[in-house]
């Protein structure tokens, strides 16, 4: 009964009630499990301060649901080339990978 496993289909999206998706919404979508990435010419407390603005009064309610992703193969060495002239870097070398789980320390 793994959820990963499941493919809908136009019946069980349709048999999907308002109350189920928002119920499932607040389950899933919360600030404990969430990733803000901010790039761009900001300093870090701009970006603080507007992350905190958008997002600071966003709270978890419950218990936070189980995370037990599967794992993954670490990717192999590798080199991309993207020939571009006007590019200041055009080579990327993967030379080595760690690997590093979501839930390691390091």
């Amino acid at each position: 009964d793994d959820p990963s496993l499941r493919i809908p289909t136009a019946d069980t999206v349709r048999s999907l009630t308002l109350d189920q998706i928002k119920e499932y919404y607040r389950y899933a979508f919360r600030p404990d499990l969430t990733t803000i990435v901010v790039i761009g010419k900001v300093t870090a407390a701009q970006a603080r301060s507007t992350v905190e603005k958008y997002f600071g009064s966003w709270a978890a309610t419950g218990p936070k649901p189980p995370t037990d992703l599967p794992s993954t193969p670490p990717n192999r060495p590798s080199v991309i080339a993207v020939p571009d002239n006007s590019r200041v870097q055009d080579v990327v070398v993967l030379a080595q990978n760690l690997a590093l789980t979501r839930t390691d320390p390091d």
